[in-house]
């Protein structure tokens, strides 16, 4: 299935985000991509992000690890509406251990900028793929088997 024109903009700017952001940690980029009234859902429960709150988040995650790379699997828009998924290579600094984190983000675009985006980590797999928790950890703690 082939991306609009539209689409393959807004993946470019997702692109344009990690390389310069995440990969390249050029802080000063999130007042080019990210408009002046953004929220950013879905990294505190129940809380939207500023984009000064989520510069200060982004900052502390790269203290804690590291973006490898990423691929960007899809990315579908509709009006200003857009839905995204990828996969994220991920150190950690803790273990010093690489591992593929699957990431959902939807949002809306304003003025050429990521205006809103809601963003779902798989966050258990990657802890079992860096050997933090046991494998189907999920189904484990669902059927009420604990962790220390």
């Amino acid at each position: 299935m082939s991306m609009t024109q539209e689409e393959q903009q807004v993946a470019e700017l997702t692109k344009a985000i990690l390389n310069r952001i995440w990969l390249g940690k050029d802080y000063d980029a999130i007042e080019e991509f990210y408009h002046e009234d953004l929220q950013v859902h879905g990294l505190i429960d129940g809380f939207a992000l500023s984009r000064d709150e989520y510069r200060e988040a982004i900052e502390q995650y790269l203290i804690l690890a590291d973006l490898e790379g990423f691929e960007l699997h899809d990315s579908i828009m509709t009006g200003d509406r857009i839905a995204q998924r990828l996969t994220l290579n991920i150190l950690s600094h803790a273990t010093g251990k690489s591992a593929p984190q699957t990431s959902c983000h939807f949002g809306r675009i304003k003025d050429g900028k990521m205006y809103e985006i809601h963003v779902l980590f798989s966050t258990l797999q990657f802890f079992e793929k860096q050997g933090q928790l046991p494998q189907n950890s999920a189904l484990m703690m669902m059927a009420g088997a604990k962790f220390s």
